[in-house]
């Protein structure tokens, strides 16, 4: 009955910062994964970075295939970096909510559509193998550049606290379709994350929701 989030979350989480290496981005992608949270420092989160996004597969791989590349990271005096957007560095009220620009809304148009265009993306299973990142064709070159995932990020994602119940968890997959939600601690720090995997080895009330519980498991959530 005190079943919490803790209990059923993975962890540790794979973490993208605001701007991130195109290397880094790749080693994610060879993973069967949906969906990353993308974290940031600031000065009130100097030993945890701090929940600000989540990011898809779908929007990586189309960002690596325009070669959507930005300035590299800055870093403060004592050469840690600073994860504020090249696209929001005018003031503080703006890292959040970046201008947008045109290039940037057709992009975003672009990942609307990706696994629905060619015959090598109609279905989830065919971006989610490393054969479309070979694809890509990255050279040593793209994979020292940095993107910015700023502009593109959910900055709305559900997320839940470590403490929640997890049946209440639960509830938010079986009725908004979820298929993975950050756990975070009190200072919205990324804790853990759940799948519907990871609901598996709770005794689910009648064969139809253990199946939904292993839906995605073959897909990668």
């Amino acid at each position: 009955a005190g079943l919490t989030c803790a209990a059923v979350m993975a962890t540790p989480v794979e973490l993208f910062h605001q701007v991130e290496q195109v290397s880094v981005i790749e080693d994610a992608l060879r993973q069967k994964h949906n969906g990353w949270p993308v974290v940031m420092y600031d000065d009130h989160s100097e030993s945890c970075p701090h929940f600000v996004g989540m990011v898809t597969r779908a929007q990586l791989l189309t960002l690596l295939s325009r070669r959507h590349f930005c300035d590299a990271p800055l870093l403060d005096e004592a050469g840690q970096r600073v994860d504020c957007s090249p696209s929001a560095q005018q003031n503080e009220s703006e890292s959040y909510f970046p201008a947008v620009t045109c290039d940037q809304i057709k992009l975003d148009a672009a990942m609307r559509t990706y696994m629905h265009r060619g015959q090598m993306f109609y279905n989830r299973g065919a971006i989610s193998g490393i054969a479309i990142l070979e694809k890509l064709g990255l050279t040593d070159e793209d994979r020292a550049q940095f993107i910015d995932l700023g502009p593109f990020m959910n900055i709305a994602p559900l997320s839940v606290q470590v403490d929640c119940s997890v049946w209440k968890a639960y509830l938010y997959f079986r009725t908004m379709g979820l298929r993975h939600l950050p756990v975070v601690d009190k200072w919205n720090c990324v804790v853990g994350i759940i799948t519907r995997k990871d609901f598996h080895s709770l005794n689910t009330k009648n064969d139809t929701d253990a199946s939904y519980a292993t839906a995605c498991e073959d897909q990668g959530c």
